[in-house]
C-alpha cells in the first residue's frame, strides 16, 4: 500500500513538471486515489462486522472457508501416521487440551496397530482416531494454512464419545508449522443417564480474520425431574502476517437448570 501511495506521489509530481495545463485535473485524481487508499486501510475487519452469532457476511466471497456441519458428513481421505507427523508433529502446547490428548493417542494406537496384536481397550478409551485434510487456505500473507479433521470414536459403552476436532495449521514459507489450533468441533457423548452434544462452527475470512458460534448442550435424564442446560458463545479471531492465531470470547449466554460446573 506504501509503495502505491509513494508511486502515486511520484507520478503526480512528474505530471507537476510536464503538464502545466493538466495540473488541476491530475490533482483531483490523485486526491481521490488518496480517499480510496484511507477507506480501504480504515475498513472494519469482517469478523468484526457481524452481530450476533451471525457467521455470514453480506458478501459470500468475503468468505475463505466454512467450518460447519456440513464438514462432518463429509467423506474423508485418511492420512497415514508418517504424513501426519511430518504435516502436523509436534501440536503446540496451546492447543486445545481434548484435542491435544486425541492427537497423542493417534499416535498410540497406530504404534499398537504395528505390533500387529489387537487392542481390547476399556470403558472411557478412545478405539480410534482418524485424520484427513479438508484444504490449504491461502491469502495475501506470508504464510499459508491447512484445515484438517481430528474424527474419534470411543469404546462402546457408558461413558461413550465421538465427533470430530476442526483444526488449522499455519506453515511459514520455509514449510514449518508456525501454530495449530482447534477452529470447530462437533462431539456428543454420554454416561447415562447424562448426555452432552458441544458443536462450534466458525467461517474464516479473506481478511485472516474468523468468527466462531458454540453451543454446549447437557442435560441429566435420571433425577425425578430431567435437567437441561444450554451454552451459548461468540468469539473471534484472526491469524497475523506472521501466522500466529488470536481469539477472544465476545458474548456468553447460557439457558436452563443444569450445573455446568
Amino acid at each position: 500500500m506504501k509503495k502505491l501511495q509513494w508511486l502515486t506521489c511520484a507520478c503526480f509530481g512528474a505530471f507537476l513538471f510536464s503538464c502545466g495545463n493538466d495540473v488541476k485535473k491530475e490533482t483531483v485524481s490523485g486526491e481521490a486515489k488518496k480517499d480510496s487508499v484511507a477507506k480501504t486501510e480504515n475498513r472494519q475487519p469482517v469478523a468484526e462486522s457481524l452481530y450476533g452469532d451471525t457467521l455470514e457476511p453480506r458478501d459470500p466471497s468475503l468468505v475463505l472457508f466454512r467450518f460447519d456441519e456440513k464438514l462432518s458428513g463429509r467423506k474423508p481421505v485418511l492420512l497415514k501416521a508418517g504424513e501426519v507427523r511430518k504435516r502436523f508433529w509436534p501440536l503446540d502446547k496451546t492447543a486445545d487440551p481434548s484435542a491435544l490428548f486425541t492427537f497423542a493417542r493417534y499416535f498410540e494406537l497406530d504404534s499398537i496397530r504395528k505390533t500387529g496384536k489387537e487392542y481390547e481397550g476399556d470403558v472411557g478409551d478412545i478405539m480410534q482416531v482418524d485424520i484427513d485434510v479438508l484444504d490449504t487456505l491461502k491469502n495475501a500473507g506470508p504464510f499459508c494454512a491447512v484445515a484438517w479433521r481430528m474424527h474419534f470414536v470411543s469404546y462402546e459403552a457408558c461413558p461413550f464419545s465421538s465427533g470430530d476436532y476442526f483444526m488449522i495449521t499455519t506453515y511459514g514459507k520455509d514449510g514449518k508449522a508456525i501454530r495449530s489450533y482447534m477452529i470447530a468441533q462437533d462431539i456428543s457423548g454420554a454416561d447415562a443417564p447424562v448426555f452432552f452434544h458441544s458443536q462450534q462452527r466458525t467461517n474464516v475470512y479473506t481478511d485472516g480474520t474468523f468468527r466462531s458460534c458454540s453451543t454446549d448442550t447437557m442435560g441429566d435424564e435420571g433425577e425425578d425431574k430431567p435437567v437441561y442446560g444450554v451454552v451459548k458463545t461468540v468469539s473471534t479471531g484472526r491469524i497475523d502476517p506472521a501466522g500466529m492465531i488470536f481469539s477472544r470470547e465476545i458474548s456468553r449466554d447460557s439457558t436452563g437448570t443444569f450445573d455446568f460446573n
